[in-house]
């Protein structure tokens, strides 16, 4: 493909900035934050955090595959 004319760029970056803004129209309109709209659809609003007790069963599991396939290597 090749790489677009500066025209193309442009008209990209005008369409870009007029989605951004009805964006921030639609979320001023429907209540939310302008920062809600400019995170995206399906991402957190803040950053999750992991029990103590899940951290332990994941590092469990996970030394149970090393195993594995450690043992696994060990009989070829």
């Amino acid at each position: 493909m090749p790489l677009p004319s500066v025209s193309q760029l442009k008209q990209a970056l005008k369409l870009a900035i007029k989605l951004e803004e009805a964006q921030s129209e639609l979320a001023s309109i429907l209540g939310e934050s302008s920062d809600t709209a400019k995170r995206g659809p399906g991402r957190p609003k803040k950053q999750r955090t992991m029990s103590e007790e899940g951290k332990k069963r994941i590092a469990e599991a996970q030394k149970k595959r090393w195993a594995a396939q450690k043992k696994a290597e060990g009989k070829k």
